[in-house]
Protein backbone atom coordinates (compact mmCIF):
# COMPACT_ATOMS: atom_id res chain seq x y z
CA UNK A 1 0.00 0.00 0.00
CA UNK A 2 1.34 3.45 -0.94
CA UNK A 3 1.97 6.10 1.67
CA UNK A 4 -0.14 9.18 1.06
CA UNK A 5 2.15 11.73 2.72
CA UNK A 6 -0.52 14.23 3.75
CA UNK A 7 -0.81 16.11 7.02
CA UNK A 8 -3.32 18.24 8.86
CA UNK A 9 -2.53 21.49 10.63
CA UNK A 10 -4.39 24.29 12.34
CA UNK A 11 -4.63 27.85 11.16
CA UNK A 12 -6.63 31.04 11.56
CA UNK A 13 -9.25 32.15 9.04
CA UNK A 14 -10.95 35.55 9.06
CA UNK A 15 -14.48 35.82 7.70
CA UNK A 16 -15.78 39.36 8.00
CA UNK A 17 -15.48 40.26 11.66
CA UNK A 18 -15.23 36.63 12.80
CA UNK A 19 -11.92 34.89 13.28
CA UNK A 20 -12.07 31.11 13.18
CA UNK A 21 -9.59 28.36 13.93
CA UNK A 22 -9.67 25.84 11.07
CA UNK A 23 -7.89 22.70 9.91
CA UNK A 24 -5.88 22.71 6.69
CA UNK A 25 -4.41 19.88 4.62
CA UNK A 26 -0.67 19.94 3.86
CA UNK A 27 1.35 17.93 1.36
CA UNK A 28 4.60 16.08 2.11
CA UNK A 29 6.65 19.27 1.56
CA UNK A 30 4.58 21.26 4.06
CA UNK A 31 2.70 23.30 1.44
CA UNK A 32 -0.91 23.99 2.35
CA UNK A 33 -3.64 22.96 -0.09
CA UNK A 34 -6.08 25.71 -1.01
CA UNK A 35 -9.61 25.49 0.37
CA UNK A 36 -12.64 25.42 -1.93
CA UNK A 37 -13.34 29.07 -1.08
CA UNK A 38 -9.78 30.09 -1.96
CA UNK A 39 -10.01 28.23 -5.27
CA UNK A 40 -13.23 30.10 -6.15
CA UNK A 41 -11.62 33.47 -5.33
CA UNK A 42 -8.58 32.56 -7.45
CA UNK A 43 -10.87 31.54 -10.33
CA UNK A 44 -12.87 34.80 -10.10
CA UNK A 45 -9.69 36.87 -10.01
CA UNK A 46 -8.43 35.14 -13.14
CA UNK A 47 -11.59 34.56 -15.22
CA UNK A 48 -14.42 36.62 -13.70
CA UNK A 49 -17.67 35.27 -12.31
CA UNK A 50 -18.52 31.60 -12.43
CA UNK A 51 -20.86 30.55 -15.27
CA UNK A 52 -24.40 29.61 -14.27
Amino acid sequence: MLEVGLGIGRGRYTEGERQLEVLYWFDERGSRYLTAEELVVRYRDRFGELPE
